[in-house]
């Protein structure tokens, strides 16, 4: 199989630095054999000298994502690119983007209905391209297997709070340093630190910068409780939350989608009572740690198998029925 991946990204990843999402995919797709080659924001900036590639490549299938899937569709829409095209949906763009909600959600929706398929890391976004007439497949997030010891060390006698990730506001910061406010517990970040955020952070917020892939249980593992702050069900962060077996607490909205209220997370209209619920019920943190433990997770190379077969499937399709 012939598999053009384009993506929005930064031309400087690779699988090495970042062994996740698009570069597992593209890593794994490789390693099972497949042709693929990668075309990210330089070439998505120039998207008529792009298409004229693809045309002269003749790709069994295409695999977009962000700008990437948007360019994708449009050129399967109007007939311009005549294979297939995947979207792997993996995040809220509109929500996301710096542009208006009434500019970027049009192109989304559009980038959905203007495909062959769907794959998303979030039940949410296959819900909606189900109900927009879209084949869709749930592909969740995976898990980096070697996992080492790591020297960073989560120091606090009081509870201990962890959120791993991305610091961005939009992923509900001012919320979580809301609730960290004079609250008798301490909040570790995990991740790049974000300056705009460390200004507004209550005394009791620390920012412990950046770990390697392979050390993040060693690092979960010495929470009270780990947190989600956004209205998302869908981030890396998740996954590696539930590997890790502590209690999670989480919003309420899409995380109702991942997660059973009670059963393997706790989701709170306000995160601050969340945090005290949790901080004061052990039977209830002791609960919820057995329900994490009923889930399963998998590994990256999993993901890009269930990936390939979505692929594969595809292209058997559009060589059954040709005509679109």
């Amino acid at each position: 199989m012939k598999c053009a991946v384009l993506t929005y990204g930064e031309p400087c990843g690779s699988f090495h630095a970042i062994p996740r999402g698009t570069y597992a995919y593209i890593h794994y797709l490789q390693q099972f054999g497949h042709e693929v080659i990668h075309e990210d924001r330089p070439a998505c900036r120039r998207p008529f000298r792009l298409l004229q590639r693809l045309r002269q490549w003749q790709p069994d299938v295409v695999l977009g994502q962000h700008a990437g899937a948007m360019l994708a569709a449009f050129w399967r829409r109007i007939g311009v690119l005549r294979c297939p095209v995947v979207h792997a949906w993996d995040d809220y763009y509109s929500e996301q983007s710096r542009l208006p909600n009434w500019v970027v959600w049009p192109m989304e929706k559009a980038s959905v209905t203007g495909s062959d398929h769907v794959t998303s890391v979030s039940r949410y976004n296959v819900g909606l391209a189900r109900q927009w007439g879209i084949a869709a497949t749930f592909i969740p997030h995976g898990v980096t297997p070697d996992q080492r010891p790591s020297s960073m060390v989560i120091g606090s006698a009081r509870f201990k709070v962890i959120y791993l990730g991305d610091q961005s506001l939009y992923k509900g910061m001012h919320r979580l340093m809301a609730a960290m406010e004079a609250m008798d517990a301490d909040l570790f970040m995990v991740g790049t630190t974000n300056p705009e955020l460390q200004r507004i952070a209550p005394p009791n917020v620390q920012f412990v910068g950046k770990v390697l892939p392979q050390e993040v249980q060693a690092v979960l593992r010495q929470a009270d409780v780990l947190v989600n702050p956004s209205d998302q069900d869908s981030n890396f962060k998740l996954q590696e939350y539930v590997r890790a077996g502590k209690p999670i607490l989480g919003v309420t909205g899409r995380m109702a989608c991942a997660f059973e209220h009670g059963k393997d997370a706790w989701l709170a209209d306000d995160l601050r009572a969340g945090l005290i619920r949790l901080k004061e019920d052990a039977v209830l943190r002791a609960r919820l740690e057995a329900g994490l433990r009923q889930r399963s997770i998998m590994t990256w190379e999993e993901v890009g198998r269930a990936l390939e077969s979505v692929l594969l499937a595809v292209v058997r399709e559009k060589a059954a029925c040709p005509v679109r």
